[in-house]
């Protein structure tokens, strides 16, 4: 959804995103923290499903190890309206970046 709001490419390749962390990779300890990161609630109608996170081992060959986090999330209620995310009005301006007129969905 963000990558259609601040870029002009219309879909991120690969959907994810890329978090870089120093310390033990292991898939046990990454479903645990998982789980307690999708417990937190933002008040923004969207929850992740603890039960849902699973993990998994990539890049087994490659110079550097990756595990691969994936969860369920579900809208609940009404999607509180992030100002300026709204199609009725201009969203602020991020310095050194235009904007355009773009649809967000959810």
């Amino acid at each position: 959804m963000l990558f259609d709001f601040w870029f002009d490419v219309p879909q991120h390749p690969t959907h994810d995103a890329d978090l870089l962390g120093f310390m033990p990779a292991e898939v046990s300890e990454l479903i645990v923290v998982f789980q307690e990161l999708c417990k937190i609630e933002g008040g923004d109608g969207i929850v992740f499903r603890p039960e849902t996170v699973r993990a998994i081992d990539i890049r087994k060959e490659a110079n550097y190890p990756g595990i691969r986090v994936t969860t369920r999330a579900e809208k609940t209620g009404q999607l509180a309206q992030a100002s300026g995310l709204s199609s009725r009005k201009e969203p602020p301006a991020i310095p050194g970046r235009g904007w355009k007129n773009r649809a967000c969905t959810a």
